[in-house]
């Protein structure tokens, strides 16, 4: 909104004549006798007190707003220079802030709905329109156009503080990253200079130290994708990916977490090779994500068990699911989980994070045309699970020697 449209003081709707202001209203209307039917009507208005301008073609009602001012448009679709719904249209891009009432004909009527679609506020059949009827919709087309207005500017204070978030987790994350490269380089170094002959409990440390950078670079990972995604930088390089190594590189990574919470891991797969259509590096981090979810609320001598397996549903996808025995959902927090930053009260009593995880697994499985689903009972447990195209070998064959499919983050 422009300061002087901010600046307007917006009409009171008072009984009796007490508003203190006048409604400055620009008539744009090339038919005397309806110009002064609109004087006349609004002359006897009991509750709102008006100034009417009049303007007879669209030049001129343009050139009038262009002074500011006015605090609501009557307008005429079919004038001496201007006709129809372009008529509502050329006003609309002069004044985008200002409350609009279409006045038409019983014939235009398509065009002032049209028209309201597009930005109007308010349309009346001039055959039909007495006092009463004008003064409501002047009123109602003001208080609509200053509560658009409000949220609007609602909206773009959410969207900047939005912005201002991705911004900032993305230069944390890039900070972090940058940083824990240099330990994960220097690592193999430090435990080599400690030299032969180490003790079982200083090896142990190096690898818990191993362990926990390689879970770490996962999270900032996680918040670099999701910025990357939101900014629509991130491309997905769909090809053959195997799903069991992924699964064993991810349980690998957290082995120590579910080891020290004596966790039962169960990994079941189906018989033979099974690979999908996905990007890998992707498919890894959404896998990572959900099962160290799953560990990290499940507690001790719980357990979690990873399915992948063709669905029983739809032949030509697979099907990966993680279950544990942990903390579970309420149904009311299922579908919010999956909003960014957002952690539910028993979740931030059970572990630590930022709520980003599963935004991220929602959204990258969108990216790939398919969707996370849940099912959870509080106290027992839940059940992630998302499918994927299987891989076919003669498209494999097919783009032997060819550049792999990119698709944007939108999954188009």
């Amino acid at each position: 909104m422009n300061q002087a449209a901010a600046a307007r003081q917006v009409p009171v709707w008072l009984p009796d004549g007490q508003g203190t202001k006048k409604t400055q209203v620009l008539l744009v209307e090339d038919n005397p006798a309806d110009v002064d039917l609109i004087r006349g009507l609004l002359a006897l208005s009991d509750c709102m007190r008006f100034e009417l301008t009049h303007a007879g073609s669209l030049g001129q009602g343009l050139r009038r707003l262009a002074r500011g001012g006015v605090d609501v448009l009557l307008l005429d679709l079919n004038l001496p220079d201007s006709g129809g719904l372009g008529t509502a249209r050329k006003a609309r891009a002069a004044a985008p802030d200002l409350p609009i009432v279409i006045l038409t004909g019983v014939d235009e009527r398509s065009l002032a709905l049209q028209a309201v679609q597009e930005g109007a506020q308010e349309y009346l059949i001039k055959a039909d329109v007495d006092s009463r009827l004008l003064e409501r919709s002047i009123h109602y087309a003001v208080e609509r156009q200053r509560l658009m207005a409000e949220v609007n500017r609602n909206y773009q204070k959410e969207r900047e503080l939005g912005r201002f978030k991705t911004e900032l987790v993305s230069m944390v994350s890039h900070e972090f990253a940058n940083a824990l490269s240099v330990v994960e380089v220097a690592l193999p170094f430090l435990e080599e200079s400690a030299g032969p002959g180490l003790s079982e409990q200083t090896t142990h440390l190096f690898r818990t130290i191993e362990k926990n950078v390689r879970a770490l670079d996962s999270t900032v990972h996680n918040l670099v994708h999701l910025g990357r995604l939101e900014d629509g930088k991130f491309t997905l390089n769909l090809r053959r990916a195997e799903v069991a190594p992924l699964v064993r590189k991810s349980l690998g990574a957290l082995e120590l977490l579910y080891e020290r919470k004596a966790i039962r891991v169960a990994f079941k797969i189906a018989p033979g090779p099974l690979a999908v259509k996905a990007d890998p590096e992707a498919l890894a981090f959404v896998i990572s994500n959900l099962l160290s979810n799953a560990i990290k609320y499940t507690p001790k001598d719980g357990a979690v068990i990873v399915s992948v397996g063709v669905d029983p549903e739809h032949a030509d996808r697979a099907l990966i699911s993680v279950q544990d025995t942990g903390i579970g959902i309420s149904r009311q927090d299922q579908e919010r989980i999956f909003t960014r930053y957002y952690r539910t009260e028993n979740g931030k009593k059970t572990a630590q994070g930022f709520g980003v995880g599963l935004a991220f697994v929602k959204t990258m499985l969108e990216a790939h045309g398919s969707a996370v689903k849940v099912k959870s009972v509080p106290g027992k447990g839940s059940r992630f699970s998302f499918t994927l195209p299987l891989w076919d070998e003669d498209e494999d064959q097919g783009q032997a020697g060819g550049a792999a499919q990119e698709i944007g983050a939108d999954g188009r």
